[in-house]
């Protein structure tokens, strides 16, 4: 199935779904910036001209139909509970990768934040710049990926913060990447709870 666009739920839709999606040793993922990060998979992950669907409204997905119907003519008629049925698991698919992606990194800050160790504002902005002129011959190739990714400057920053953290926790621990995320996931996923429909293997019960 291809993407559609979620866009603003009405308030009653979203009043019944969570702020939080989760809360990681006491810090909140919230429902906004998961929205956001589930947006950004499915487009980054269409392909050019393709209609994004990015499922946000568990879990009826009336949004979701409503939109599939009115982005994609050939599906305009199909039954809702075929629609619904889809929606669903292209939200269980991408919103699982997309919490695999915030509470692990929330998992990174936490033993950072244990270990002593310290990514400045400084550090980030050297490694983005390097990183934007090795990746990209001008500024015009940097702010097309953006567009093709839907993602932000500071979502970019994001990502590279979490590779220096992750970079850093290596070489503190004496790790390899796969026994640094076994600790990490026996350390912190005790202390990670997740909302209901936003339950996957990184929430504690998950």
């Amino acid at each position: 199935m291809v993407a559609v666009l979620a866009l603003a739920l009405p308030a009653t839709v979203f009043a019944a779904l969570p702020a939080d999606v989760a809360v990681v040793a006491g810090k909140p993922v919230k429902r906004h910036v998961f929205n956001h990060w589930m947006f950004v998979i499915v487009k980054s992950a269409s392909s050019p001209g393709e209609p994004a669907i990015v499922p946000t409204d568990p879990p009826r997905f009336s949004r979701c139909v409503a939109q599939v119907r009115a982005q994609i003519p050939t599906l305009r008629h199909t039954p809702a509970k075929t629609l619904r049925s889809d929606c669903a698991v292209l939200f269980t698919a991408t919103s699982q990768n997309v919490l695999d992606f915030l509470i692990r990194a929330d998992w990174q800050d936490a033993q950072a934040a244990a270990d002593g160790i310290v990514v400045t504002t400084a550090q980030v902005e050297r490694a983005f710049e390097v990183g934007k002129r090795r990746n990209y011959q001008n500024p015009a190739l940097f702010r097309r990926y953006l567009r093709r990714t839907g993602q932000t400057v500071a979502d970019v920053k994001f990502r590279v913060r979490a590779n220096l953290i992750r970079g850093a926790l290596l070489t503190n621990e004496h790790l390899t990447s796969a026994a640094l995320d076994a600790e990490l996931t026996s350390r912190f996923k005790p202390q990670t709870a997740c909302a209901r429909f936003y339950v996957m293997s990184d929430c504690a019960g998950g």
